[in-house]
């Protein structure tokens, strides 16, 4: 009985031994491809050393020696020190990367930890790398600031030295004398030592409230309107408003009326010395009303246009033209193309490719134009340009091309909003003096 762990061990070993390598099983092969592909797509988009990647497929083999898989899991590690909005972009564009399928039982699993040090995670990224050559430059100075105190002082301490022993030899002091120190200036009571001085006559005024914000982000012509239909007395409150918070907002609102309204405005401004608190926020209430139910007719025009194929485009456009000069011009000044999109700089169209899933990418190609094509192929990981390239061999329904082209570019304006990417459009640009 003794012998019997021994004996068990040996033919455990010498079954191991008698079956074939791991990695020449199919399920095995494929959850390694599939792993690396992942840790290459995730790479990219947390930063090396940032994430991990565990793949385990379950399949079966089908008649022809064929193998059908039948559940894909995957466990993703990333950094903790990663925002939850790249955590909630990793969840939803990984299912659709590696082409998981919840009905067919797939499951994706994402866990947090700390992968990188602390002091490590500070030279990933620019700013962090920043920052940290900043803080380095501080400690360097303030060292270089304490080495010059320290070394002021020991000469300070030296001479002070050296003049008393030449007073004690002398005989110039009767002992125990020093130089009687300069008097303190005389403070008045509650007064500070250094702060008696009077406060310089420049400082401002406090800030003030944020009011109208809801302006900031809007151009001058789509305002344009709103301010039109408000009383000159009205808009004289908000110009006054503005110039002490937001000059340059004040300024471009106001060029952006017309000159005998801009009259008006200043006739009253130049006369008003003091603002109602109620009629400005009853103000601040009609005019952000105004704007958020406001249509802008071309725009929404442009916006439709966009997602219709060229030629459908083209022959719209053209008998808008004939009817309507001035609208067709500024619905095409407004318009933003899926074929626009090869105008992109490079990681503007990188970051709308990482926002979009690549199953709409792999639609929206179809029928595309060949620079765009192979501009979004060099920039998709390896995996992904992949199954795109085996989507784009298969004809697509049009109504699935145009919904995930319309998709895109929904995308593209949202990422534009938000100041994260920039749309070159046909009639876009500052004006020019």
């Amino acid at each position: 009985m003794r012998n019997l762990p021994a004996c068990a061990s040996l033919c455990l070993l010498g079954f191991l031994l008698g079956m074939p390598a791991a990695a020449q099983l199919p399920e095995t092969e494929l959850a390694s491809r599939l792993s690396a592909d992942a840790a290459e797509f995730l790479s990219r988009m947390v930063g090396p050393g940032r994430s991990k990647v565990f793949v385990v497929v379950e399949g079966r083999p089908v008649q022809g020696g064929a193998f059908e898989t039948t559940k894909i899991l995957v466990s993703v590690v990333l950094d903790a020190r990663l925002p939850d909005a790249k955590v909630q972009e990793v969840r939803r564009l990984t299912p659709d990367f590696l082409r998981m399928d919840p009905e067919r039982g797939d499951d994706l699993a994402i866990l947090r930890a700390p992968l990188v040090p602390l002091w490590k995670a500070a030279f990933l990224d620019q700013d962090g790398a920043r920052s940290a050559l900043r803080i380095g430059a501080a400690v360097m100075t303030g060292l270089l600031f304490c080495l010059t105190l320290y070394l002021t002082g020991i000469g300070a301490m030296r001479a002070l030295a050296r003049e008393a022993q030449a007073l004690r030899y002398a005989g110039a002091a009767a002992p125990g004398a020093f130089p009687r120190a300069a008097e303190e200036p005389l403070l008045l009571s509650g007064e500070i030592p250094g702060l008696a001085e009077e406060a310089p006559s420049g400082a401002g005024p406090p800030a003030l409230g944020r009011r109208f914000e809801f302006l900031s982000g809007k151009e001058p012509a789509e305002l344009a309107p709103a301010l039109e239909a408000e009383p000159a007395g009205e808009l004289a409150l908000l110009f006054a408003h503005l110039a002490g918070s937001r000059s340059e907002l004040a300024a471009r609102l106001f060029s952006a009326l017309p000159v005998p309204k801009q009259t008006s405005v200043s006739e009253i401004l130049v006369k008003l010395k003091a603002a109602d608190p109620e009629r400005l926020a009853a103000l601040e209430v009609r005019l952000k009303a105004a704007v958020e139910q406001s249509v802008q007719g071309s725009e929404t025009l442009g916006r439709i246009l966009s997602r219709l194929p060229p030629a459908q485009r083209e022959v719209l456009l053209g008998e808008l033209l004939s009817r309507d000069r001035e609208g067709a011009e500024a619905a095409e000044a407004s318009m933003f193309t899926f074929e626009g999109l090869a105008g992109l700089k490079p990681e503007d169209l990188r970051r709308l490719i990482v926002s979009v899933p690549f199953q709409d990418w792999s639609a929206a190609l179809r029928s595309a134009p060949s620079e765009l094509v192979e501009r979004i192929l060099a920039e998709l990981p390896q995996g992904a340009r992949a199954m795109v390239q085996e989507a784009l061999q298969a004809a697509q329904p049009r109504d699935k091309v145009l919904c995930a082209r319309s998709k895109i570019l929904a995308q593209a304006d949202a990422l534009a909003s938000e100041g994260q990417i920039v749309l070159q459009r046909p009639g876009a640009g500052p004006e020019l003096l």
